[in-house]
């Protein structure tokens, strides 16, 4: 199978994680795009909803995978062991550095076959509970999701054709488990007890749901805005990756922000955009062995300045007024 997208190539996610915090308010819902970055944000901002919108189909049965990750898994190193089919450490030491202690762990713990299979087949009961009349089309993509999860462990990347990017390596997941903000604070949903538990209760009241969307359609985030109003909540972050780049690029962008403009939100709501670390075109934020650089901006601002005609070029969007 082809391992793309299974996980985040975003070493620097959580860069802008500190400024997302002192702005949101807990209980508002996230809205991102992609893998499970996005349960370290959900977290991190006391989501009390988490909508994944991609127009990759493949990847909301991967957060189907996920789901039935958490909810086998009573604590960060059983969710491990579950994904990476591992058997996990039989004890933690306290006090410790949660996300290094594990990748540390897992790293050095082989592949059991035997294991994986039993994992595999818990994995398929569970979502057997709330995915019906999958296609055995679909049951194979489950297990070589799963697979490449297992038989790669935390060197699972998100390309294998390529190392590196001008001399930048894509990270792997264990190097993204004990990544830092510019600060040298771990948020990872994996490196504390209290954020994994969010995110599983989250999980469990079905308050997390993967779409398979786009941002610029005429339903998707149209759909998701009127659930939002109904619950009588406010979006306190959306989380957009790079897709900013190909909207902007395919001419689609207008109908990007008109999307953005129907959701219920207020002066805190804040989005997340990631920029390629680019040498060509350095971003004045960049700091050096990220693939990415990862900027925030007050979503009202954002808007203000599009209405008044600001954004001409890609590059635009990511230099003016952005926050780290």
């Amino acid at each position: 199978m082809n391992q793309t997208y299974l996980i985040s190539n975003e070493s620097s996610y959580a860069h802008a994680l500190p400024t997302v915090c002192n702005l949101a308010a807990p209980g508002g819902v996230y809205i991102g795009v992609g893998v499970d970055q996005n349960f370290t944000g959900m977290a991190a901002v006391g989501a009390s909803y988490g909508f994944i919108v991609d127009n990759r189909p493949p990847n909301r049965w991967l957060h189907s995978l996920f789901k039935a990750c958490f909810e086998l898994a009573p604590s960060p190193s059983a969710y491990l062991s579950v994904l990476m089919g591992r058997p996990a450490p039989s004890s933690l030491l306290p006090g410790a550095d949660m996300a290094e202690m594990l990748a540390t762990y897992f790293a050095r713990t082989q592949f059991d076959p035997i294991f994986f299979e039993e994992q595999s087949a818990r994995i398929r009961d569970c979502i057997t509970r709330y995915e019906k009349n999958l296609s055995s089309e679909t049951w194979n993509t489950f297990h070589a999701m799963h697979s490449c999860f297992a038989y790669h462990g935390l060197d699972i990347k998100t390309r294998f054709d390529m190392d590196e990017w001008h001399g930048i390596k894509y990270p792997t997941y264990r190097d993204l488990m004990p990544a830092v903000d510019r600060t040298g604070r771990r948020w990872h949903f994996l490196n504390r007890e209290e954020d994994y538990l969010w995110v599983k209760n989250m999980q469990r009241r079905n308050k997390i749901v993967a779409v398979t969307g786009d941002m610029t359609g005429k339903k998707t985030l149209s759909r998701l805005a009127e659930f939002i109003r109904e619950k009588q909540k406010i979006v306190s972050t959306v989380y957009v990756s790079n897709i900013e780049e190909t909207l902007f690029r395919e001419n689609r962008f207008e109908a990007y922000v008109a999307n953005l403009r129907r959701l219920p939100i207020d002066k805190t709501t804040t989005i997340i955009r990631s920029v390629v670390n680019d040498p060509e075109h350095t971003h004045p934020a960049a700091l050096p062995g990220h693939l990415f650089v990862t900027v925030t901006q007050r979503l009202k601002r954002f808007l203000t300045l599009y209405e008044k005609g600001a954004y001409s070029t890609y590059r635009d969007v990511t230099m003016l007024d952005y926050r780290v």
